[in-house]
């Protein structure tokens, strides 16, 4: 009787094993895949939420510091008895903000005028050379003009980063008597807002690792009813007729399991 050699079978089972390495490979990069581009997207979302909250709160702070010196200036700075108390007032703001506040006016005589802290001076100095005067008139131009916003509006007169909120100084009659610009250093919010993306995007990162070893064994856990069904096919084709597959499981592959041993 002729001998047949097993290389067919021995290859068909080479063949099978790719195969399933290949299904667990595939399913492996799909997951991970889904799970990356998903955590990814979640911190990108987490830092925009982070980042508009943190500099509409400081939009917000400067908008209500700007209606506190408008009064400031129309109550006290335009009467030449209050002013040196109105200095101090505007002193102490620029002084807790650590801002640049620059005020324009219509008259002549009060011309233009800068608020800054000393210990401030070399930040803010050069800033006095801005063309205050143009963006002024730009802001008195404008008809229902309440708040502006410019970020690195300074850009070339400092070496900070600044958010510039302005509006005009108008009284309750809605006499315009000047313009408003108070220059907010942005560094530290911006430091705080990277340290923030970062540690955001170290928990995306250590979400990542650990969801690994999770994707690892729901695919291995997928694709091992599978190996032991080619394991039980294999043997069956060399010969092996009571090699059954152990059925485990009441899903689809559960289910071949069951008709590839009532074939057998």
């Amino acid at each position: 009787m002729p001998k047949f050699k097993g290389g067919i079978d021995r290859e068909g089972g080479a063949a099978g094993g790719k195969m399933l390495r290949t299904l667990f490979s595939r399913m492996l990069a799909a997951y991970l895949s889904v799970i990356i581009i998903v955590l990814i997207a979640l911190g990108f979302m987490a830092s925009s939420i982070f980042h508009d909250h943190y500099i509409e709160k400081i939009k917000s702070e400067l908008v209500r510091e700007a209606d506190a010196i408008c009064r400031i200036v129309l109550e006290e700075y335009m009467d030449d008895a209050k002013r040196p108390v109105a200095k101090e007032k505007l002193f102490a703001i620029v002084r807790q903000y650590e801002a640049l506040l620059q005020l324009c006016f219509i008259d002549p005589s009060l011309g233009i005028r800068s608020f800054y802290d000393e210990k401030n001076a070399s930040k803010w100095q050069a800033s006095e050379e801005f063309d205050v005067e143009t963006l002024a008139k730009n802001i008195v131009s404008q008809t229902n003009f309440e708040y502006g916003y410019a970020y690195d509006l300074l850009d070339g007169y400092t070496t900070v980063r600044t958010l510039t909120v302005t509006c005009p100084i108008s009284t309750a009659d809605n006499i315009t008597v000047g313009a408003l610009m108070l220059h907010y250093d942005m560094d530290g919010i911006y430091a705080s807002l990277n340290k923030l993306y970062i540690d955001v995007f170290a928990a995306v990162a250590g979400a990542v690792l650990i969801t690994i070893p999770i994707a690892f064994i729901i695919s291995k856990y997928i694709t091992k009813p599978v190996s032991q069904i080619n394991d039980a096919v294999t043997a069956f084709s060399r010969g092996n007729y009571d090699s059954r597959v152990k059925v485990g499981r009441m899903d689809e592959l559960g289910e071949l399991g069951i008709s590839f041993n009532d074939m057998a």
